[in-house]
């Protein structure tokens, strides 16, 4: 590209300099033309008469004279073409320079065009490779997520159909059972199996209710009665302060079953000898709505747990709380009870001071509100021991004293030195111990050890 510039420019200027080369000639033979025909006129002259030598002459001077201005002329003429020819090359020589520079340029961005339109072609291959690679990716998930529905369908057929075949001999234990451990844990079963067949048939639905006039107070006690063994194992208070004449439009058996799952769910993360409150408010903003509370002091929930616990089978780990019996269902189940019933359950807690489940149910019939106390009756019963009770027991003192809670064996021994007859009092204190063992109840076994120091 460059060698064809350079020849191009240095034809064009031997075409010039040929120009004028060829024009200088031209006027050389022109002035010697002239002269010589002078020269000619000058000689034919001397034949002539000698009275027309003058005007001859005159002639000659007009003549010189006249070429003189042509050469004038001639030379302005090759002065000006000069110019234009200087002109012309440099104009020229600029011209080829922005050629040559433009050539470059077009050399440069030709080069980065091509690598760049490799790199795109590189890049398309890669992305029809990946794109292959995602079509076979889609297709293997399409068959792993048809399998996995398949395996889901086929586990949640069997768990539906295990789960309630064991409804009929849970409740032929519970009915001829006459341990009543046995029955409590039966009716355990028997909530958790009906829990989870409530969550597997209404989930994403509306449950179905049957509405009645219910009294809201008699619910709490059944749902008390249900789970008062558990409550005894870590003598537990359960303060039922709903007011006596209460009644709300609600399921009876679907609330008794909220209420069961709520107190299950308060022992299991309430301390021994803790207290779980019922409580109910009419509310201010709407008086057809009562708040329902359900409190307990145990060990509370974190702020970043709380949006989990209500997830099917999620389970908040409960560290030295005693007993921790759950599947993680029954709060699932209570959200859609309640919800069913056209109302939101929410929780409040403080880690380490409470928790709190809150929910609203419809007021039908409110008659003598009364806010006193129902204790829970299965509550370990206070032991009264006076100063001759306490003489009695002291024998023992020294020796319950240094033994253990868990030393079941050994406090047996100890026990059976106690005459039960001496006094209703020593009767209640030894039973108290023996639950206090039963369930290893540290801290009620500890009191119970102090109360017979006579001071």
């Amino acid at each position: 590209m460059k060698h064809k510039y350079f020849i191009l420019f240095l034809t064009i200027i031997n075409i010039l300099f040929s120009d004028i080369l060829l024009s200088q000639n031209n006027k050389t033979d022109n002035t010697t033309g002239i002269k010589t025909d002078s020269i000619i006129n000058i000689s034919d002259s001397s034949v002539i008469k000698h009275h027309n030598i003058r005007i001859l002459q005159k002639n000659i001077i007009s003549k010189s004279a006249e070429l003189n201005d042509k050469d004038r002329i001639i030379e302005k003429l090759q002065h000006t073409k000069k110019i234009i020819l200087i002109v012309g090359i440099i104009i020229l020589t600029i011209f080829i320079i922005l050629i040559f520079i433009a050539g470059k340029q077009y050399k440069k961005i030709n080069t980065k065009f091509t690598e760049k339109n490799n790199e795109i072609i590189t890049q398309r291959e890669e992305i029809e490779e990946q794109k292959n690679h995602i079509t076979q990716k889609t297709i293997d998930l399409l068959v792993l997520n048809k399998k996995l529905k398949e395996n889901n369908d086929l586990r949640e057929g069997l768990t539906s159909m295990i789960v309630h075949d064991l409804k009929n001999p849970i409740s032929n234990i519970i009915n001829l059972s006459e341990n009543r451990e046995i029955t409590f844990f039966a009716k355990e079963m028997l909530t958790m199996v009906e829990n989870i067949l409530d969550i597997q048939k209404y989930e994403g639905m509306i449950m179905p209710l049957k509405f009645a006039n219910i009294s809201l107070k008699r619910v709490v006690n059944e749902a008390k009665s249900e789970i008062s063994l558990y409550a005894e194992h870590k003598n537990i208070e359960i303060r039922n302060t709903v007011a006596d004449k209460i009644n709300v439009f609600a399921d009876e058996e679907i609330i008794r079953r909220v209420f069961v799952n709520l107190l299950s769910n308060a022992i299991k993360y309430t301390f021994n000898n803790g207290l779980i409150k019922i409580e109910s408010e009419i509310d201010n903003t709407n008086s057809e709505k009562i708040k329902i509370k359900v409190t307990d002091n145990g060990m509370g929930i974190k702020k970043d747990k709380i949006p989990m616990i209500f997830n099917k089978f999620s389970q908040i780990v409960a560290k030295n709380t005693g007993e921790a019996r759950s599947t993680g269902i029954g709060l699932t189940f209570c959200k859609m009870a309640v919800e069913a019933h056209e109302s939101d359950i929410t929780v409040k807690s403080v880690p380490g001071k409470f928790t709190s489940f809150e929910f609203y149910l419809p007021v039908k019939i409110i008659e003598n509100f009364s806010s006193k106390n129902n204790i829970n009756e299965n509550k370990t019963k206070q032991s009264c021991l006076n100063t001759e009770d306490k003489k009695y027991l002291e024998k023992i003192y020294n020796d319950i004293k240094n033994t253990d809670v868990y030393e079941i064996s050994k406090i047996r021994v100890i026990l059976n030195s106690v005459d039960e007859k001496f006094s209703d009092n020593v009767k209640m204190w030894k039973k108290n111990l023996n639950n206090a063992v039963y369930n290893c109840n540290f801290e009620l076994y500890n009191k119970l050890r102090d109360e017979i120091v006579i001071n």
